[in-house]
């Protein structure tokens, strides 16, 4: 049999790229394996690639490849157009009716109207004979002028479409739209059905060039949408997406990727494709780096692959690099090339490139082992030498061969890691040099020092908007290390001021270097401060984003934009962000003097792009939902500029080893690095929290308190504010935008006094008085912001709901009973999971009663409140076509129902199937009908962002009612605290256009307590904000000994819009 190539995303297409190297003269000798299109006619970046064969099929010359045409986007897994290679296919599907026109560079051309079987939509059918060679290539409409040019390339040599600019069509479709296909129908317009290949290959050119979150959302949207295709494919999709997951830190994701990935391996026995075992390990050894197991991550890799043969021999090496230095006709003509041809199929340049890699990313995390206490330093630094030295030496060849645009990210990664040896030794000058040659590599330029590099560079072309994100990270650490030479620090802080601007507005990147940012971050917090220091550290704070959440993110910006409106305004933004960067770059590269009037005009251009960026996210602020996941920075004057007097914003972010936070009111902005390693504040916050909240007690069976820590609650408060605790403690409301531990601490249960904390231990036999304290809710209300932007929004947004009614509940969300029959129904799961087993795992906890819904009524001075309960509560109510309820009809939607956070779950009987439940709220489960599966029980993240809501609030309470072992099993299972998972379904819901959300950091029990804190909130509201309103009702309940302890009341916060009235509605009275 036909062993079918294994694909790397080392380089996506390996395959194609070994045969360019080697192909006859007669065919195109510098055909491109990826070229720019331009964008299509509705504003999408589009990509000319060569597309993988059939798994059967043979590797062809360059020349006879298959090109498909994708079109960056939203929709980026949707194939647009595509020329066919060598085999054409027939015209079944098209009109009888063919149209012959004069095309531009391509003179007489056959066209038709077709319903295409690989695009999977109507599209339009081109052919014509050149050179005795049949042309055949089709595409959708809005990518017609992008094929034209596609073809010019291919057939005529012509240069490719700039970026930035629509290709001139030459076509008349007046004629050819009129015609009716027989079969057309709604089905006709479904997006185009992409190739598992080509989809794999733009998630894998996403993670090449440091589009990490990017990366993440197409290949597990690849994985979805592909789930049938062949074993192969399937591995190559499952480590291309758990390398992505696990470089934006969603760790159990990528552990169930490289599961599935070794399970598919090990069923193919003797036939497994070696280069896809070493690619496995590789991938896992990236894994446990990203995860900081440094000496598991050595394990897996310190081992000699079977594919490498001689490559490191000495001589083989010299003579592969002499090759390298004069290949093209030199070459041929000095007789070169003998050795490179061995390298020129794909099995050997896979093993080429998967040993590169393997090299590099041993010496990174031998270079981090030796950092570690007890650990030999010198030892450690000088086997990262060697393995980084192998891997360039492995990679010089390929690197020399293959475009920057595909191979610059290894070779600067080469380039970063000796400049990282070279930090550890000391050695400042060198390590800049070796950052200036990894620049270089992604610039595809030669540095002034080109006798540092470690790879022979070469000066050749490069995309630089397709590769800032690597650009900016690199420039990032290249900043670190000058700073550390006193003779270079202010022009490091230059180049770190220049850096976070393009990373803190460019989407899909995702977390960027801690260890580069927290360098930055001490220098300021060192500087004197200033106004100036104060918004570059407020700026800078912006460029940190948590990746615990990054996806969920991607996924429900994804959703909301199927809107036209939204879409293209992402699509604006994206480009003038990409233009922004890529003129940025150009100044940059213009040293000193140098083109004075080329600077000049580079820079005129560059503020009006600034311009117009700024004018796209003001129109983005405005749509309401979308601007909910806009994390687009504001600066600092701005955020002053919507504070309301005895307010203050406190924000916090977290690095590598520090956390570091900034408090802004009107009048003035504090900011500092926390007292502590991060390690040692969150052991301290960790501490109070688990003081505050329910643990089980086996003496008694029960799950009860422990008393609260009040002085490591004032601890925790004077550590994190610092020299502005004074600022916080006597403001009059706290809007808190956490990072890390912070994000599930309640900082309403900080204490924000000494002495108060002296006055309660003077008490020992009354430690129950927790009212002795002085919690920061006493003095101000609180209110939790999801970013500087998020809170903008909100503010400057401010309109009450125009729902016709006021509160709406949904509780009681049953256990299922459900037949044998119906129990054994299948999950539409990756592996066999049945659907009594989902239900045993999803409804551990006992349902919330509606008894809070009846409370809240008899509040409000009424019989009950509208209502949707027991097994009429399910998604199908909610989401379906013929929803029970129009929830665009209530201005407060109260649901009192368990939250999940999104976790893997193994939900099997045997234990052994992992399957990943998201941020969901429970609901009932649907019976099966006819055997089928008719949903999962769950109000999922995404799904929320698809509500019609027109709500000044959203109430998600979650309460407790089993006891003892159950309520222990349900902490196992992962449902005890919020965390920040949660946070990504408190925002779906401000997506789908609730103004804020009240939520709840971890469970308390469904008691008198816990209802009459709602029955005070919903009281209040009637003449209070809804901020206020909570923190009157968590006063009530501090002043009630019955209810004092923070476990009772700390646990509820606001998201959003907390100075709103919840009963607002346009045209009607407050509290009607």
């Amino acid at each position: 049999m036909i062993m079918r190539p294994a694909k790397s995303t080392l380089f996506a297409a390996v395959s194609a790229m070994a045969v360019l190297m080697t192909q006859p003269a007669a065919a195109r000798p510098d055909t491109p394996e990826v070229f720019a299109l331009g964008e299509n006619t509705q504003g999408d970046v589009c990509t000319a690639s060569l597309r993988w064969p059939d798994s059967d099929e043979l590797v062809r010359f360059a020349g006879d490849q298959p090109y498909g045409i994708n079109c960056r986007g939203i929709d980026a897994a949707q194939l647009q157009g595509y020329i066919s290679g060598a085999q054409t296919r027939d015209t079944s599907g098209c009109s009888t009716s063919v149209e012959t026109q004069m095309l531009a560079g391509l003179g007489q051309v056959d066209i038709r109207k077709c319903f295409d079987p690989q695009l999977q939509r109507v599209a339009y059918d081109l052919r014509f004979e050149r050179n005795g060679r049949l042309w055949q290539g089709a595409a959708i409409e809005a990518a017609l002028p992008n094929l034209e040019a596609a073809l010019r390339v291919l057939v005529n040599n012509e240069t490719a479409p700039e970026g930035g600019t629509t290709p001139q069509g030459s076509i008349d479709l007046s004629n050819l739209r009129q015609i009716e296909l027989a079969g057309q129908g709604e089905g006709n317009e479904a997006g185009g059905v992409n190739t598992a290949d080509a989809v794999f290959t733009s998630g894998v050119r996403a993670l090449q060039t440091g589009r990490l979150l990017d990366a993440s959302r197409i290949l597990n949207d690849a994985l979805r949408e592909f789930a049938d295709a062949d074993a192969a494919t399937l591995i190559d999709l499952r480590m291309a997406a758990g390398l992505a997951d696990s470089n934006v830190s969603q760790f159990e994701a990528a552990d169930l990727h490289f599961a599935a990935a070794e399970a598919l391996l090990d069923a193919q026995g003797n036939e497994a494709n070696a280069e896809q075992q070493e690619q496995l390990r590789v991938y896992r050894g990236l894994h446990l780096i990203n995860q900081r197991q440094w000496d598991r991550a050595i394990q897996v890799l310190n081992v000699a692959t079977t594919t490498d043969g001689q490559l490191l021999d000495p001589v083989v090496l010299s003579r592969l690099n002499q090759e390298t230095l004069t290949f093209g006709a030199a070459a041929e003509d000095a007789g070169a090339g003998d050795l490179q041809s061995s390298l020129g199929d794909e099995a050997g340049l896979q093993s080429v490139l998967l040993e590169a890699q393997r090299y590099w990313t041993l010496s990174v995390a031998q270079l981090a082992n030796a950092g570690q206490p007890g650990r030999d330093r010198t030892e450690g630094e000088a086997a990262a030498e060697v393995s980084i030295r192998n891997a360039a030496a492995v990679a010089a060849a390929p690197i020399a061969r293959i475009e920057p645009a595909r191979i610059g990210w290894l070779h600067s990664a080469i380039e970063r890691q000796q400049g990282r040896i070279h930090v550890r030794r000391g050695d400042i000058a060198a390590a800049v040099a070796s950052f200036d040659c990894a620049i270089a590599a992604l610039r595809g330029a030669v540095p002034a020092n080109s006798s540092a590099c470690l790879v022979r560079p070469i000066q050749r072309g490069a995309d630089l908007a397709a590769t800032s994100a690597l650009l900016l990270e690199t420039q990032l650490e290249r900043a670190s290390v000058a700073s550390r030479d006193p003779s270079r620090r202010n022009d490091a802080l230059e180049d770190y001021r220049s850096a976070i601007s393009g990373i803190a507005n460019l989407d899909g990147v995702g977390p960027v270097s801690q260890a580069a940012l927290e360098r930055y971050f001490d220098l300021l917090s060192e500087s004197t401060p200033t106004e100036a220091r104060s918004a570059e550290f407020f700026r800078a704070m912006q460029a940190i984003g948590e990746p615990a959440i990054a996806r969920e993110y991607a996924t429900m910006q994804q959703e909301l934009s199927q809107d036209d409106t939204i879409r293209q305004l992402l699509r604006e933004r994206r480009d003038l962000q990409q233009e922004r960067n890529g003129l940025t770059f150009a100044i940059g590269a213009l040293a000193g003097e140098q083109g004075g009037g080329e600077r000049t005009t580079l820079e005129s251009e560059l503020r009006d792009v600034v311009a117009r960026l700024d004018d796209v996210n003001s129109r983005i602020a405005e749509t309401g939902g979308i601007a909910q996941l806009d994390d687009e920075p504001i600066d600092l004057e701005t955020l002053r500029s919507v504070l309301e007097p005895g307010e203050v914003y406190f924000k916090l972010v977290e690095l590598n080893d520090a956390v570091y936070a900034m408090v802004v009111s009107r009048e003035e902005a504090s900011f500092h690095r926390v007292e502590g390693t991060l390690d040692e504040v969150t052991r301290a916050a960790d501490a109070v929290l688990s003081s505050a909240q329910s643990r089980y007690r086996p003496e008694r069976d029960d799950v009860g308190t422990i008393p609260f820590d009040i002085r490591g609650a004032y601890e925790v408060f004077a550590r994190i504010t610092g020299p502005a605790a004074g600022l916080v403690a006597n403001s009059d409301s706290v809007i808190f935008d956490a990072a890390g531990i912070f994000r599930q601490f309640p900082i309403a249960m900080l204490v924000t006094d000494e002495a108060s904390v002296l006055e309660y231990e003077r008490f020992p036999e009354e430690r129950g008085r927790y009212d002795r304290a002085q919690f920061l809710v006493e003095s101000a209300q609180t209110t939790v912001a999801l970013s500087p932007r998020a809170f903008l929004s909100s503010r400057i947004e401010r309109r009450p709901s125009e729902a016709e009614f006021d509160i709406f509940g949904f509780a009681n969300a049953p256990v299922p009973q459900l037949s044998a029959a119906q129990g054994n129904a299948a999950m539409p799961l990756e592996c066999r999971v049945t659907l009594q087993a989902w239900a045993n795992y999803i409804y551990a906890a006992d349902p919330v009663s509606a008894d809070e819904l009846r409370l809240i009524a008899n509040a409000l001075g009424r019989d009950n409140v509208p209502q949707l309960t027991g097994d009429a509560f399910t998604e199908e109510a909610l989401l379906g076509d013929n929803p029970a309820v129009d929830l665009s009809n209530y201005s407060i939607l109260h649901f009192a129902t368990h939250g999940l956070p999104g976790q893997l779950v193994r939900a099997s009987e045997d234990d052994e199937c992992l399957a990943y439940v998201p941020p969901a709220l429970i609901t009932a489960l649907a019976a099966p009908v006819n055997g089928e599966v008719a949903g999962d029980g769950l109000l999922s993240f995404d799904e929320v962002t698809r509500l019609d809501l027109d709500a000044n609030l959203v109430v998600l309470s979650a309460c407790e009612t089993s006891a003892a072992a159950a309520a222990l099993a349900a902490r196992q299972a992962g449902f005890e605290t919020s965390g920040a998972e949660l946070d990504g379904l408190v925002r779906s819901f401000l997506v789908a256009d609730a103004r804020a959300v009240m939520a709840t950091f971890w469970r308390v029990p469904e008691n008198a307590n816990t209802l009459k804190i709602m029955q005070d909130f919903y009281v209040a509201g009637q003449s209070e904000t809804i901020s206020t309103s909570l923190q009157t009702a968590q006063l009530a309940a501090l002043r009630n000994l019955l209810s004092s302890h923070p476990y009772h009341w700390a646990n509820f916060f606001i998201v959003g819009d907390g100075a709103n009235n919840m009963y607002a509605r346009a045209g009607a009275d407050e509290g009607s």
